[in-house]
């Protein structure tokens, strides 16, 4: 990205006219508010941040399986119950499999 002398940012050969006013976008807000206050948790738990030295990158590789693991136990959770909620609510949700390859 770059302003020109005339007022206009370029994005690659796109231009547009530059803006002073932020535009704020909630949704990004809302998950940036997140991610600071899970820090604040994982420092106080944990007491160190994500900064630090003391694991290898195989180390860093299985925490990050791990979170993943459970993730997707998070997921099948809320899968399972709302399959159950549609079949208590005579089908009101419309619940099929994915059929992704």
């Amino acid at each position: 990205m770059s302003i020109s002398h005339t007022g206009m940012v370029y994005f690659g050969t796109e231009a547009k006219p530059y803006r002073e006013e932020v535009v704020q976008d909630t949704i990004v807000e809302s998950v940036v508010k997140q991610f600071k206050e899970r820090s604040e948790v994982g420092i106080a738990k944990y007491g160190t941040t994500m900064d630090r030295k003391d694991l290898s990158t195989l180390e860093w590789m299985i925490h990050f399986r791990e979170e993943l693991m459970d993730g997707l136990l998070y997921l099948e959770r809320v899968i399972q119950d709302t399959k159950k909620e549609a079949a208590t609510t005579n089908g009101s949700y419309n619940v099929v499999e994915c059929q992704c390859k």
